[in-house]
């Protein structure tokens, strides 16, 4: 859903949450993204953990724990993950930075023209959970909907990175 006084519509949704995490849809904005592994964090937030912010920084401490399969500890997973990022860099975005952790993925990437953050988020996360489960001959969900986009909360301006 569109948060009130953000843009909607078209490929570029603004700000939009769909009850737990917010996340910008905006050409030519700059975000740090954050996907991971379904197993990597519990179901839900434990209650009292009621705001958008407060909820992600609840997702990143327990992200940060290692819980779960910690599949892409492993370097051929971690490669894979990484020539998925690769791939589109320059024609669907400009990635600035990414780093690949045992449960989770951060990515430092402006968006192009014609290419909706959904879009690209998805498709890394499909291209790698399949080439994962490939490899480790099991089926499943690699990123949960819960963490698929945890922190495009972050956006750049003139000085940096800033949390909004």
């Amino acid at each position: 859903r569109a948060i009130a006084g953000e843009g909607a519509g078209g490929p570029y949704a603004g700000w939009r949450s769909r009850g737990y995490l917010p996340h910008c849809d905006e050409r030519g904005l700059v975000q740090h993204i954050i996907f991971g592994l379904a197993d990597a964090l519990p179901h839900s937030a434990p209650a009292g953990v009621g705001g958008a912010l407060d909820r992600a920084e609840w997702a990143d401490h327990e992200l940060d724990r290692g819980l779960g399969s910690r599949l892409l500890a492993t370097p051929d997973h971690a490669a894979e993950v990484q020539r998925c990022l690769l791939r589109d860099d320059g024609q669907r975005y400009a990635l600035a930075a990414w780093c690949i952790m045992p449960t989770h993925v951060h990515v430092v990437a402006e968006q192009f023209d014609a290419h909706p953050l959904g879009d690209i988020v998805q498709a890394w996360k499909s291209v790698t959970s399949h080439a994962i489960n490939k490899a480790e001959t099991r089926k499943g969900r690699f990123g949960a909907a819960s963490i698929s986009i945890a922190s495009c909360a972050r956006k750049r301006n003139s000085r940096g990175l800033w949390s909004t």
